[in-house]
């Protein structure tokens, strides 16, 4: 595929491996940055074509001159913990709203692809979940005039996470913690599904406005114990499910988010994350039209957990 193709969240994990994703298909990229240092960075291991814009999703001129004249638009930026409500909703919500309303008004008339998540089916759990629920709603009614569509991810993990490096760490040593009742089912995808799925979406004839959930195949997704025995296979050793009662981690969060207001910092684990963590169901739904234009998870879960693990090694994070 060739063409400009304008990117928010470059920076970020799963946008880190889009822009590699997406230049080596052949497209010309220009990815949003807050770093000015950024493009010197990759300059050595990103592919060519690809522009800097120094902006963030608060500037317009900045988002302006980042969708001039673009084929087409992914919008992988987003927010997974936040200060307070408002925080979320700026970036989640107000800034995808921004960003599809510049698009709409392209005259070269670009295709939209938003990368939400599974939360936002949940919007009552957390204010994250809300703020991707109302990102989803702003975006259909901002975008009407273009071709869109919406990605729903599960739980992503693979090379370069750090949200999920700790679970590994722990797996690493024989433990797992989870919810307790442990009775939950999660869907899952390694990054690089996921990034095959947005490739896509970008040129698939697909109806505009369809919202994807996008797994890695395992149909009715796993029980914690099913992921302990992935980190078990990739370590070695036995990997041990411990449960967690929800009133403990209530209460850790309670805290966090005291210690967060006084340092004016994102809390790392809040009472929204806790309310996600121990919904029962994250099970993605199966959409058969992408299927149906060629997409099909390659990565099933131990040999993703082993990858991920052995980039992890060999960055010296694990």
């Amino acid at each position: 595929m060739s063409g400009l193709l304008a990117l928010t969240g470059a920076t970020g994990f799963i946008g880190k491996h889009a822009i590699d994703r997406l230049a080596a298909d052949g497209w010309h990229i220009r990815a949003l940055t807050r770093r000015a240092d950024v493009g010197r960075e990759r300059r050595a291991d990103a592919a060519d074509g690809i522009t800097w814009i120094h902006g963030d999703l608060d500037d317009t001129a900045a988002l302006t001159a980042l969708v001039d004249g673009a084929d087409a638009v992914v919008n992988a930026a987003g927010l997974i913990k936040a200060r307070d409500h408002g925080e979320f909703d700026r970036i989640n919500a107000a800034a995808v709203q921004r960003l599809a309303v510049i698009a709409a008004s392209q005259a070269s008339r670009p295709r939209m692809v938003h990368m939400s998540s599974l939360a936002a089916r949940e919007p009552a759990l957390s204010p994250y979940a809300a703020s991707k629920a109302a990102g989803e709603r702003q975006l259909a009614d901002a975008a009407a005039t273009l071709h869109w569509s919406i990605l729903r991810p599960p739980a992503v993990y693979g090379p370069g996470d750090r949200e999920t490096l700790d679970l590994f760490r722990l797996m690493r040593h024989g433990w797992l913690p989870t919810p307790r009742p442990a009775g939950g089912r999660v869907s899952l995808i390694h990054v690089d599904d996921l990034c095959a799925a947005l490739q896509v979406l970008l040129t698939a004839a697909l109806p505009s406005g369809a919202i994807f959930e996008v797994d890695d195949g395992k149909r009715g997704g796993y029980g914690w114990p099913d992921v302990a025995a992935a980190g078990a296979a990739v370590f070695g050793r036995p990997v041990r499910p411990f449960g967690v009662p929800r009133g403990l981690l209530t209460g850790i969060a309670q805290i966090n988010e005291g210690i967060a207001r006084l340092s004016r910092r994102a809390p790392m684990v809040s009472r929204g994350k806790v309310a996600e963590l121990y919904h029962p169901d994250w099970v993605c739904r199966a959409n058969p039209a992408l299927a149906a234009v060629g997409w099909r998870p390659r990565i099933e879960l131990v040999a993703g957990f082993r990858q991920t693990v052995e980039w992890y090694r060999r960055h010296s994070w694990l």
